[in-house]
């Protein structure tokens, strides 16, 4: 594969695994430019043990890990803005950005070893064994951080619902 296909296939998988894991956006356009610039660089010594989509997302896990330990205790920006295009009430759009914010919000709080395998599995649609391999930990460590992760998530999620409840019934008064 071309390197100008390989940008052009793979960027926005890089970028949006970049921003899952750094929560920022300009940390993810620099960590997405320089597993492209590595790749380039190096991409004769990939062996294609792992597909091209594995191989570019351990180099983009490690590009964060780093990033990460260097400027752990700096400001994030937290989101991007969503946009949304339907015909909907206006409503039932702020409605669902809201619940999309908020998903959102409660996975980049997730702690690294779970927001990891989260990313990893629901956003990247990798499997258990190759997120084993990128995190280089066993696969049943990978599957219980991955059920922690999902426990952390229902329990926020669900004292988000029961504030929300709270909220809209106080404002029926």
């Amino acid at each position: 594969m071309e390197f100008e296909e390989v940008v052009h296939t793979y960027s926005k998988h890089i970028y949006q695994t970049a921003y899952l894991y750094t929560k920022n956006r300009q940390a993810a356009e620099d960590i997405t430019q320089e597993v492209l610039l590595a790749f380039y660089k190096k991409q004769g010594q990939f062996r294609q043990e792992a597909s091209l989509k594995t191989y570019l997302t351990k180099l983009t896990y490690n590009r964060c890990h780093d990033y990460l330990r260097s400027w752990k205790n700096k400001t994030h920006e937290w989101l991007e803005k969503f946009t949304f295009r339907s015909r909907q009430s206006v409503e039932i759009q702020v409605a669902n950005r809201a619940r999309k914010e908020d998903v959102l919000n409660t996975v980049l709080a997730l702690p690294v070893i779970y927001r990891e395998v989260i990313v990893l599995y629901y956003f990247n649609e990798l499997k258990g064994r190759e997120i084993a391999g990128i995190l280089q930990c066993s696969e049943n460590t990978v599957h219980t951080r991955l059920k922690r992760a999902k426990n952390l998530l229902s329990k926020e999620l669900r004292e988000w619902e029961v504030q929300l409840d709270e909220e809209t019934i106080g404002n029926r008064d």
